[in-house]
C-alpha cells in the first residue's frame, strides 16, 4: 500500500494502519519517543490540522477503544503497553504532538517553505522576489534546526519556487555574496545535497527583517 492510498484511508482504518508505524529511538544517541512515529502520522491527518494534543487523543482513543477484544482494557495500554519505558501511552502521545514538527506526509521542506509564506524574510538586498523566497526557504530550515546545517537541493527548491535550476543556483550564490548563508559541505550527486548555514543572527525573526 502506498503512501497515498493510506491517507486516502477512513480515519479508523488509517489510525490502525499508524499504530504500526513505532520505530525504535535513533543511534545518535537523541532521545525520541517510542510513540514518535505513530504521533507523526496521526498529525499529518487534514482532519487534524488544527488540533492539539489532548483533542487528538480523545479522537484516537475512539478508535483505539473499538479494537480492544475484550472492550475492557485501557484501549492504549492494549496497543502501546508493551514498548519499553511507555508507563502512560496516552500522556505520552499528548507530550509528543508538539514535539513533532514534521508530520508523515510532509518533509522538512516543506514545513519550511509553508512557514516562509506565512512569515517571510526580507534580505537587505532584494535580487529578485523568488531570491527573497529562498532566503525565506533556507531561513526558516534553519529555524528548525539550529545547532545543525541544512541541506539545499537544488532541484527540489526549484520544485518549490517554480524556477529553473540555474535559478536556485544563483540565488544560492547571491546568498553566499550577501553573507547570508555560508557552504559547509558541497554536493555528493546522486546522495546527498550541498549544506550550509543560515545566518539567522542577521534576522530580526519577529518581523522577518534583515537587521545587519
Amino acid at each position: 500500500m502506498t503512501r497515498e492510498e493510506i491517507f486516502a484511508l477512513s480515519f479508523e482504518e488509517f489510525v490502525l494502519v499508524a499504530v504500526k508505524q513505532n520505530a525504535a529511538p535513533p543511534q545518535d544517541g537523541a532521545w525520541r519517543s517510542l510513540l514518535w512515529e505513530f504521533t507523526r502520522w496521526i498529525k499529518a491527518r487534514r482532519e487534524l490540522v488544527r488540533t492539539d494534543g489532548y483533542d487528538a487523543a480523545k479522537l484516537v482513543q475512539i478508535v483505539l477503544a473499538r479494537h480492544v477484544p475484550d472492550g475492557k482494557s485501557d484501549p492504549w495500554e492494549y496497543h502501546f503497553g508493551k514498548l519499553p519505558g511507555v508507563d502512560d501511552p496516552r500522556a505520552e502521545f499528548i507530550d509528543t504532538w508538539d514535539k513533532v514538527r514534521t508530520p508523515a506526509n510532509m518533509d522538512a521542506l516543506t514545513v519550511a517553505w509553508q512557514e516562509a509564506q506565512q512569515f517571510p524574510l526580507i534580505p537587505k538586498r532584494s535580487h529578485s522576489p523568488t531570491y527573497c523566497q529562498l532566503v525565506s526557504l533556507a531561513g526558516h530550515l534553519q529555524c528548525r534546526k539550529p545547532d545543525c546545517p541544512i541541506a539545499l537541493p537544488v532541484e527540489r527548491i526549484a520544485e518549490i519556487l517554480k524556477c529553473e535550476r540555474k535559478s536556485v543556483t544563483r540565488y544560492l550564490k547571491f546568498a553566499i555574496k550577501d553573507r547570508l548563508l555560508t557552504k559547509v559541505s558541497e554536493c555528493v550527486p546522486h546522495r546527498r545535497a550541498a549544506e550550509f548555514r543560515f545566518e539567522l543572527d542577521r534576522f530580526e525573526l519577529t518581523s522577518g527583517k534583515q537587521v545587519r
